[in-house]
């Protein structure tokens, strides 16, 4: 573990305390250390895998993949992510699917939505705040996208 410490703390960034474990390997929902003591990632609170570790069909499947394309922005079309919106709208029972790339982006997708829904009710009072204690934490993800009057109603419950 030294030896993974000492070249992380050269290298790395030292932004945050981290935990006094090196993992090595991962098998479905747990994580092996390099003396080969397991632990759940269900006990991870961040960058958990929710696909889970070592999945011979999954690994299969991604490099398969990763021989032809491994990401592209949401602002260009690709092949593959229309075939899957359409089996999560099979699925779901919904018309469509939104893709995000963090819990951020889906909670702030998801007052959008809400907002957007009253909007087209004819419901044309702008809707700034779910409640007033998630004011300061939604300005911190809508705010950084230029919404202005969230900003400046965050920013008056603060003081």
């Amino acid at each position: 573990m030294s030896n993974v410490t000492a070249l992380e703390a050269q290298h790395v960034l030292q932004t945050y305390k981290r935990q006094p474990v090196v993992f090595v390997r991962g098998e479905g929902a747990r994580l092996f250390d390099e003396n080969g003591r397991a632990t759940s990632t269900s006990s991870r609170a961040s960058a958990s895998c929710v696909l889970g570790h070592a999945h011979p069909g999954l690994a299969a499947v991604i490099a398969d993949q990763a021989k032809t394309l491994i990401h592209t922005s949401n602002l260009y079309y690709h092949p593959l992510q229309g075939q899957l919106a359409a089996q999560l709208a099979a699925m779901s029972g919904l018309q469509r699917a939104f893709f995000c790339n963090s819990g951020t982006e889906a909670v702030e997708a998801c007052l959008k939505f809400a907002r957007r829904y009253w909007y087209s009710k004819g419901d044309q009072e702008p809707r700034r705040s779910t409640s007033r204690s998630s004011t300061a934490s939604r300005a911190a993800s809508m705010g950084a996208v230029g919404d202005r009057a969230t900003r400046t109603t965050a920013s008056r419950s603060s003081r």
